[in-house]
């Protein structure tokens, strides 16, 4: 398996539009080819959104960026993140 974690800091007052970005993405790839899970996490704190992405492979996940979806997703979010940081894992153990 291969897990990719994804934290954005967002530019003040873009949080709503953000979040209904993520969920319409995240309902769209959950049917792409490999994506066997895709959480959106918020910690209000620290104002960050997190992704966990579950694939059956690399490969899998990168043709999930791929995707219409993913590419216009990523183009319309552009000016509502202060920062984005991406770590990819590979899995070793599911409870």
């Amino acid at each position: 398996m291969y897990v990719v974690t994804v934290t954005f800091t967002l530019v003040p007052e873009s949080f709503e539009s953000f979040i209904k970005l993520a969920k319409e993405n995240a309902d769209i790839a959950k049917d792409d080819p490999g994506c066997l899970q895709f959480d959106i996490c918020w910690n209000d704190k620290e104002k960050q959104v997190f992704f966990y992405e579950l694939y059956g492979s690399e490969e899998e996940f990168n043709e999930c960026l791929q995707t219409e979806h993913s590419l216009i997703f990523e183009q319309k979010i552009g000016p509502m993140i202060a920062e984005k940081k991406s770590k990819t894992f590979s899995q070793i153990h599911m409870a």
